[in-house]
């Protein structure tokens, strides 16, 4: 925590890089799948997996 944040909030945080990091060791497709575009911040449209 920096003092401004909650400890909900910081939380997650800790558990997104977490999972960002297990994502690029273990499967670095998947975190393609949560791509944004940060010049529109629009997420990109994950491919459908019917």
């Amino acid at each position: 925590m920096n003092g401004k944040e909650t400890a909900q909030g910081s939380f997650l945080k800790y558990t997104a890089h977490e999972l960002r990091k297990l994502l690029m060791r273990e499967d670095p497709a998947m975190l393609r799948l949560f791509a944004v575009d940060t010049t529109t911040a629009a997420a990109i449209p994950a491919v459908s997996r019917v």
